[in-house]
């Protein structure tokens, strides 16, 4: 999710500004890939129901990750992702699948 936090604010300009203070990083062109709907169970008291949505962008400059944010990260294929997914699906947000599915048919990605 974006996490939108004023009524007009749009997916794109939210992601811009968790982008920012997530990752310490701008970028000014995104593209919005689609959304879907995700509910996890984490223990007995703690729970996700979401919107999710996918959007990419094409960058290569420094992260400056905000570590109450994010734990760890790395650059990877999504050949590697897809199948580093596959072996260790518990180290991963249970949102990750569903959105790289979205992002593999995407024609944006795969120029198909």
């Amino acid at each position: 999710s974006s996490h939108q936090t004023a009524p007009n604010e749009g997916t794109i300009e939210a992601t811009k500004r968790r982008l920012k203070y997530e990752l310490g990083v701008q970028i000014d062109e995104l593209t919005l890939l689609g959304n879907f709907y995700y509910q996890a169970k984490y223990d007995s008291i703690l729970s996700e129901h979401e919107v999710c949505w996918v959007v990419v962008a094409r960058y290569d400059g420094e992260i400056n990750a905000n570590p109450e944010e994010v734990v760890d990260f790395k650059w990877q294929s999504i050949k590697d992702l897809e199948a580093d997914l596959g072996q260790n699906q518990k180290v991963y947000a249970p949102w990750l699948k569903p959105a790289l599915d979205i992002l593999k048919t995407s024609k944006d990605i795969t120029g198909e």
